[in-house]
């Protein structure tokens, strides 16, 4: 269903952002909150490390006291008299007392610090993440699908990765609902049946020539498909038989430039590469144009969320998860801002849907709304939502201050005091990748 900003004009996405926009607050509000309790916890971890260290060098006092204590009565050589003797046991019996405290002070230490960091942060992080990312979608994403039919157990798999230009990548297991024709495998007939598609067998032009060489498989099953990237490519077998006759047919890959069929052994072992040529190319293109639409509308049937990654790192292992709440919002600051500018309500955010025959639906989102959901954070995280535009603000302001130019240094030969007036705000922090971050989040 197509979208329209508030002044009608396309929108570019293909979801309700206003949902999307809703729900990646909630997500981000719960990472700066799970932000705060991680600082909070290592704060009182470096309290007990502290502390530790000064018990271990109270320790280290007692022992260098004591040695100096016995020194004088231990033996140079074999002990002589009872009082040697005596001072070399004591001498003994100290230092592992004082190496068992030692022990003690720093297993107690980590123990508690165990005890406090715990598990539980990226356990809350995931959960937010998961929840937002199984019905929404960043601006920006691609997906990688693979749909295969388990020979084993006669069932299909659906295996799902998106991949956001922010750096946030998730993988999921899907689940494709009884009505949907993908939850079993697929004739090709069944796909397209206007088209018959016939495949070479053997590689050479000779072949090509020869009536006999040519293969129909438009009764074949469809076993496999995968889309990562630039690459795509699907198998087909004669039947659903264990050990059944197939091909893979490769639409792109970085190997071949063009389309190519590999035949399939028992064992899906490949054989040599048959380029696909005339009318077959023709026929397989118009083919795999409805198999890429159809398989990349499966997305929407992702169940669970199994990992997720930002920047090649466990989201679940981040040390500072309010860095991905900022990416996140940094992410959707544009869009919210070009909403702002074509919503035509004051304080609030509009998209239009196209009904059909003349028809439009009118969705919007009080600016207060949002606001709410992040109004128990410390001002220091409230900022980015009202830096991406999601503040009180009038409209007019905000747009103005957001494009205002950087302040130009005074000249050297005539240094001047800034006007406090003149300033841009310095509590709204730019949107920048997180890789610029300094220090404590300044602006």
């Amino acid at each position: 269903m197509k979208y329209l900003y508030g002044d009608a004009t396309p929108f570019p996405l293909e979801e309700n952002f206003i949902d999307t926009l809703a729900a990646a607050t909630d997500a981000c509000v719960a990472l700066f909150k799970a932000d705060l309790d991680l600082r909070n916890r290592h704060d009182r971890s470096d309290e007990l490390r502290e502390r530790a260290s000064e018990e271990l060098s109270y320790l280290d006092r007692l022992a260098t006291t004591l040695e100096t204590a016995i020194a004088p009565m231990l033996p140079k050589e074999e002990a002589a008299y009872a009082a040697q003797k005596t001072a070399a046991e004591i001498s003994q019996s100290t230092r592992a007392l004082i190496e068992r405290a030692r022990a003690n002070i720093i297993s107690g230490r980590d123990a508690n610090i165990r005890g406090i960091i715990g598990s539980d942060t990226g356990t809350r992080v995931q959960s937010s993440i998961s929840s937002f990312v199984l019905e929404h979608t960043l601006p920006k994403t691609s997906w990688d699908v693979v749909w295969s039919y388990d020979w084993d157990v006669a069932q299909i798999d659906l295996s799902l990765t998106s991949s956001a230009e922010c750096g946030l990548v998730a993988e999921f297991s899907g689940t494709i609902p009884t009505d949907d024709r993908w939850s079993i495998p697929q004739r090709i007939s069944d796909i397209d049946p206007h088209t018959q598609l016939t495949i070479q067998r053997d590689v050479g032009w000779l072949s090509r020539l020869l009536k006999g060489s040519h293969e129909s498989i438009s009764g074949f099953f469809i076993t496999r498909v995968e889309m990562r990237g630039k690459e795509a490519r699907f198998q087909v077998h004669r039947t659903l038989k264990p050990g059944a006759s197939g091909y893979e047919i490769s639409i792109r890959s970085a190997k071949h430039g063009s389309p190519v069929v590999v035949p399939l052994r028992e064992s899906n072992t490949e054989l040599e590469a048959i380029p696909v040529y005339g009318d077959d190319a023709v026929n397989l293109t118009s083919l795999w144009a409805i198999i890429e639409k159809e398989l990349r509308a499966l997305t929407r049937y992702r169940k669970r969320m199994l990992r997720a990654r930002l920047r090649g790192a466990d989201i679940g292992q981040l040390d500072e998860p309010g860095e991905l709440a900022e990416i996140i919002i940094m992410t959707l600051a544009p869009i919210v801002r070009e909403m702002r500018m074509r919503s035509r309500v004051p304080g609030e955010l509009v998209l239009k849907r196209d009904l059909g025959n003349g028809r439009r639906e009118e969705l919007f989102v009080p600016r207060q709304e949002l606001t709410r959901k992040f109004a128990s954070l410390p001002h220091e995280q409230q900022r980015y939502f009202h830096a991406a535009g999601l503040g009180g603000e009038a409209t007019v302001d905000f747009m103005h201050r957001s494009i205002a130019p950087a302040p130009q240094a005074p000249p050297l030969q005539a240094p001047a005091e800034a006007d406090e007036d003149d300033d841009p705000p310095t509590d709204v922090p730019s949107l920048r990748p997180a890789s610029a971050r300094t220090g404590d989040a300044a602006a």
